[in-house]
């Protein structure tokens, strides 16, 4: 026989290099080689498609491959853990599922033998649970241990009616399954009595729906949120909510429409903020609800100063208000609104009480050059806006160091002919500093009514 590379025959003789080389006997594999085979090494080719027998020196195990497959890379399943073999072989054995403690719960459900099955297979199988009696499936590379049970584990429950170890787990056993709503889509026996699942439950003493979770309910005998004063309902057949909102207090009147919340939402002991109207001296103060359901009310009918100016306004004209707030009356350096003490809004007339802070140092306030900027300010912007404004020294008409009804009541008739300007009423220099920061523009009038 001509032996060449191009040949698809092998001529067999084993001195011959050319067809060795193109032969099986020059893979590592030809080792493994089985006697059961006809033919040997070199009387076949390397990338042969038919199969040949092998004896694996590493798990002892009979394989049956195609030579190019072996050629490849492709070796033993035993090893690979692809297959089991059905003999009796201890190395097999310790791959399947039968070396694992959970074989012993392996069910007849089962078409497969745990033996005939490898331990980390991603099969789904049937074990019967030898403490709670229950079956389940699992994958079996998912078996950690013996206690593999997810209804040991509180994973599962159970539909078994007479199964009273599911029955106790659920919520089905507790005072919550008085409580479970029927607009819950899930039944209190199919879900755990501490899950952390959000179920909406009637509250058996207020009537309330609301929700939580039934390892909430366990933990705190219920906790209803609107019991616990936590929320408030918006049905207006509720009496309930209605007597805890601050709809229900005497001063619902004064409720202010700049509140960016109804009354009927908020608590009667909240602590927000909220925007009143004085029904006695119409001004527009700000107070927690709190403080008003304790008894306290309009800061500026209890300020005794304040309260006799309010009294001389109220008997001189009708048009006057009290802690005015404007919009274009911010300060600059917080975008704050600075609020006037009076006004007399036909008139346009702005009237500010100062106390000792605008001149001296006091205690808790800001240092009196801070409060003058913010004096000067205001002043600028009600010009601007056309408004005119009388500044007073609080001392002054606490003591009544001279008459300041008058004085005050000849201004104001004068301003309300006048051209918007600034009045400081003084006996003595006290606004001086006033006057020197006054822009060069603005119309100011000194008066001593002592003079």
């Amino acid at each position: 026989m001509n032996c060449s590379s191009t040949q698809k025959a092998l001529c067999g003789q084993e001195e011959c290099s050319i067809c060795y080389e193109r032969s099986f006997a020059i893979h590592e594999r030809a080792l493994m080689w089985s006697i059961e085979n006809e033919l040997q090494p070199h009387q076949v080719l390397k990338n042969s498609n038919k199969k040949y027998k092998f004896n694996c020196e590493d798990c002892g195990h009979k394989l049956e491959m195609i030579l190019k497959n072996v050629y490849s890379g492709q070796w033993c399943k035993y090893c690979k853990s692809d297959g089991l073999c059905e003999e009796d072989c201890l190395f097999c054995y310790q791959k399947s599922f039968a070396s694992h403690p959970m074989a012993e719960s392996w069910s007849a459900r089962n078409d497969i033998l745990p033996r005939q099955i490898l331990r980390r297979s991603d099969k789904k199988c049937w074990f019967d649970c030898k403490d709670c009696q229950h079956s389940f499936q699992s994958a079996l590379y998912s078996v950690n241990n013996d206690k593999h049970c997810p209804f040991c584990k509180s994973q599962q429950l159970c539909d078994k009616e007479d199964c009273n170890i599911c029955f106790e787990k659920s919520c089905a056993s507790h005072e919550m399954n008085n409580a479970w709503s029927p607009e819950n889509e899930i039944q209190p026996r199919h879900i755990f009595l501490k899950s952390n699942k959000k179920i909406k439950f009637n509250c058996l003493n207020c009537f309330h729906t609301y929700d939580n979770t039934p390892n909430h309910y366990y933990q705190r005998g219920g906790s209803c949120p609107y019991c616990a004063n936590k929320y408030l309902c918006e049905k207006d057949n509720c009496n309930s909510c209605f007597q805890k909102s601050f709809a229900s207090h005497p001063h619902i009147h004064c409720w202010s429409n700049k509140n960016t919340i109804l009354p009927r939402q908020l608590f009667k002991g909240s602590e927000i903020m909220c925007v009143f109207d004085c029904d006695i001296c119409h001004s527009e103060f700000q107070s927690r609800a709190y403080n008003v359901l304790t008894g306290y009310w309009c800061p500026y009918c209890k300020k005794k100063t304040e309260a006799i100016i309010l009294a001389f306004l109220k008997d001189k004209f009708t048009n006057y208000k009290a802690q005015m707030r404007f919009d274009w009356c911010t300060f600059s350096q917080t975008n704050n609104i600075m609020p006037f003490d009076f006004v007399l809004t036909d008139d346009k007339i702005l009237i500010e009480l100062d106390g000792k802070q605008h001149f001296s140092q006091v205690s808790n306030w800001d240092a009196p050059e801070h409060v003058q900027n913010k004096d000067i300010e205001k002043i600028k912007y009600c010009i601007q806006q056309g408004y005119s404004i009388i500044h007073l020294c609080q001392e002054d008409v606490w003591k009544n160091i001279y008459d300041w009804k008058k004085v005050l009541q000849q201004e104001v008739e004068r301003l309300k002919i006048s051209t918007s300007q600034c009045v400081f009423i003084q006996i003595n220099n006290i606004y001086h500093r006033h006057i020197t920061q006054l822009e060069s523009n603005i119309i100011y009038t000194i008066v001593n009514p002592n003079q």
